[in-house]
């Protein structure tokens, strides 16, 4: 297994203290001689192998290396057969660690006929990877998955339609207004006036496709209304009062109206950008630490504040649309949004025992690229462990949480607190919070254990993210 140096990415709206505290007792951090408080915010720590951004290891040998390098050169001992097969040389999933201290970009991510147009026709254009004005630094379609750390608060696609309607009546500015109108009237794509007649909630489409099982609201008047009400809040000029009108609809309104609270701590942060009107459209979700949230390509969504995880496809293509000093493709992000019948999608989740002492959740989408398991490590004696010990023959579920450690993948383990012991076949290692292990298909079957800080300190329950494939 591989010790791994994650990328950090200091943005605006990252935190002053979160992830430098986790980092803070890595030891792979310190032999680097790298530091993690240097006051700058820090948004994202990522641990994956992207082509533009991958993490670095240590070799055997103690030098650095990418991680994707390292798998291009042994695709087979680092992925395994089945992954190699269905993937390429190369890992499908990319999984971060983020803090978000204030509200950042409303944004959308591309589904796989879109990533791919975007990313040739930026190619042609000879739009280097790097440059702030790229919206598809890859041909990969997004699809991820956000599990709170901590509490984690998000706005995610789209509301009914009359809870948005009795919001924005009480929201006294032009834009709202117009986004009102919008919604009570039937419209086509272009935002033009058609036949009353064909007025209604739209026909939805059932089906199951490459993203899983997920109803879709077709182009009708459902899916135009909304679209059209969006696109009036995102290309609105900047303006005065969007902040003002916010807080007084808010105070007007159900003290636990969250669609119109996240709306307005966004303004807080973009006090002239109308595009904050975009929350009312959105569902408010809240979730508590072990709470997880699939986002598919195609779903409108803006983080407002939290502490958490996410695990995606190997892309980082996103299309912004407001709240955001970056570059914007407002145009791309119409074009790629998704109306779903259920605007939050909850992922499937496994919980259960997987060894004595080691507790875990196992949080899928129903994708080929990515799981997530997060868990805890306690730390038992002899006739405790005999007492607990898991009867997983027993219980189907927690069966196919076990196979997760078992079987031959590339798995990546974060230390988020405490001490733990990463053993396979071939290695084993102690890892403290902030520390992080690449485990290759060809180490064989994982198995986690309580361990004491490597200063000989006990360090009680642990707490660690697993994220591997399903192949």
């Amino acid at each position: 297994m591989y010790p791994v140096l994650p990328v950090m990415k200091h943005y605006a709206w990252g935190s002053y203290h979160r992830l430098q505290s986790l980092m803070a007792s890595s030891s792979l951090l310190h032999d680097e001689g790298i530091q993690a408080q240097d006051g700058r915010p820090l948004a994202e720590l990522w641990y994956g192998a992207h082509p533009q951004w991958p993490s670095s290891i240590a070799t055997a040998d103690h030098d650095m290396q990418e991680l994707s390098a390292r798998i291009a050169q042994e695709p087979l001992d680092m992925l395994g057969a089945d992954c190699n097969e269905r993937f390429g040389p190369s890992l499908p999933y990319l999984l971060k660690i983020l803090a978000v201290r204030s509200p950042l970009s409303l944004q959308v991510h591309p589904i796989a006929h879109q990533a791919r147009a975007g990313f040739n026709a930026e190619e042609l254009s000879g739009i280097a990877h790097d440059d702030t004005k790229r919206s598809f630094p890859d041909a990969q379609e997004k699809n991820e998955m956000v599990m709170a750390l901590d509490d984690f608060y998000a706005s995610v696609g789209f509301r009914p339609i009359t809870s948005i309607i009795h919001d924005l009546s009480i929201i006294d500015h032009e834009v709202a207004q117009e986004m009102l109108s919008a919604l009570q009237h039937v419209q086509d794509d272009e935002g033009r006036e058609i036949d009353k007649s064909v007025s209604g909630q739209g026909k939805i489409q059932e089906g199951k496709d490459s993203r899983g099982s997920f109803g879709i609201v077709s182009r009708s008047n459902h899916s135009n209304r909304l679209r059209n009400a969006l696109r009036i809040a995102i290309t609105a000029s900047q303006q005065e009062g969007v902040a003002d009108s916010l807080q007084c609809a808010l105070e007007e309104s159900d003290p636990c109206n969250n669609a119109i609270r996240h709306a307005f701590i966004a303004a807080q942060q973009f006090p002239s950008d109308p595009s904050a009107f975009a929350l009312v459209l959105m569902n408010p979700v809240s979730l508590c630490a072990g709470e997880a949230l699939y986002i598919p390509a195609g779903t409108l969504h803006a983080y407002i504040h939290g502490f958490g995880a996410e695990i995606m496809t190997n892309s980082d293509t996103v299309l912004r649309a407001g709240l955001t000093v970056k570059h914007k493709d407002i145009a791309g992000a119409l074009d790629g949004i998704r109306v779903w019948k259920d605007g939050v999608i909850n992922p499937h989740v496994l919980s259960g025992c997987i060894s004595p002492g080691v507790q875990g959740g196992l949080f899928f989408p129903g994708l080929d690229e990515f799981e997530l398991v997060v868990g805890s490590i306690h730390s038992m004696g002899v006739g405790e462990s005999i007492q607990q010990k898991c009867n997983v023959e027993q219980d189907a579920r927690v069966r196919r949480l076990v196979e997760t450690f078992e079987r031959s993948r590339p798995r990546m383990v974060v230390c988020i607190e405490g001490a733990l012991r990463c053993v396979s076949d071939k290695d084993s290692r102690i890892l403290e919070a902030g520390d992080a292990v690449f485990i290759p298909a060809s180490d064989g079957p994982l198995r986690l254990e309580s361990a004491q800080h490597k200063s000989g300190i006990h360090a009680g329950p642990a707490r660690y993210l697993l994220a591997t494939t399903r192949f």
